[in-house]
């Protein structure tokens, strides 16, 4: 096994614009110097349906821009997927059109996997979160990103988090409803990724979401999220939650997102604060 602080080769960006991008106003990731970025322009989707801010609407950016800062570096014969994702919330979330940036710089690689991290900032300056990832090297890069593929912009940003994300009664591809079903989240085509798995930004922010969720009304937001990634999400996921501790000043809670074959696509761990 190499050193983990190593790193050589000619950086590669993959340029990919999909459906999650388009549901959660992120933009295409671009190379400055050494570094990664990506912005999102904040509104609705920013927001539960309860019109609360929810940080959970980071995870398409913070995945997109640390995980392609992960695998500049990578064979250009191969691809990476996420196995871990951590964000710390320093800041609250806006949700008024201000822009957010991301930026994530390339921190080491050994010949399975590699890991980088980066931060968020408002358009003012202030940090808002911090990010790492941990991906694991695949053989083959997807048609997808070999394209520089972009969904039409005829994919409207949702109007909700709940509706990015998949949430039953929130409209789908076409205008669909679906059925409500123990707080599950039905993934389209509009949460895939390049692989045809749901990305792993959507899964973060759905753990994120039902963290926030199984201790909802008590007045805590998301102080951390720390979701390791299974294997590929596919279909419908359904959220199971625990509270391990429900402190007045600190709760933490796990979650299981589990896909149609009753086996686990993620699991997390989430703490929040007043």
């Amino acid at each position: 096994m190499g050193n983990i602080f190593e790193s050589a080769g000619t950086p590669a960006l993959s340029g990919v614009l999909g459906p999650p991008e388009r549901r959660l106003s992120v933009s295409r990731c671009s190379l400055s110097g050494s570094r990664v970025e990506a912005q999102m322009t904040t509104g609705p989707w920013n927001r539960r349906g309860d019109g609360t801010a929810s940080h959970s609407a980071l995870g398409v950016l913070v995945d997109d821009v640390v995980g392609n800062a992960a695998l500049l570096y990578r064979d250009p014969e191969s691809w990476a997927v996420t196995t871990e994702l951590s964000l710390d919330i320093l800041a609250p979330l806006p949700a008024d059109g201000s822009l957010l940036t991301c930026r994530a710089v390339h921190l080491g690689q050994d010949e399975t996997s590699c890991y980088a991290a980066g931060e968020v900032r408002t358009d003012s300056g202030t940090l808002l979160a911090r990010a790492s990832s941990w991906l694991i090297f695949v053989p083959g890069v997807p048609e997808k990103v070999r394209g520089q593929h972009t969904a039409p912009a005829t994919i409207p940003p949702a109007d909700a988090l709940e509706e990015a994300l998949g949430r039953p009664d929130a409209n789908g591809p076409g205008g669909d409803t679906f059925p409500a079903r123990s707080g599950a989240f039905h993934a389209t085509e509009w949460q895939l990724n390049p692989a045809g798995a749901i990305h792993g930004g959507m899964v973060a922010g759905m753990c994120g979401l039902a963290a926030e969720e199984a201790v909802a009304g008590t007045g805590v937001r998301l102080q951390s999220l720390r979701v390791t990634f299974l294997r590929p999400g596919r279909g419908i996921q359904v959220p199971q939650t625990r509270v391990i501790h429900n402190g007045n000043r600190l709760k933490k809670v796990s979650v299981s997102l589990m896909g149609p074959s009753g086996k686990p696509t993620a699991s997390a761990e989430a703490v929040l604060r007043p």
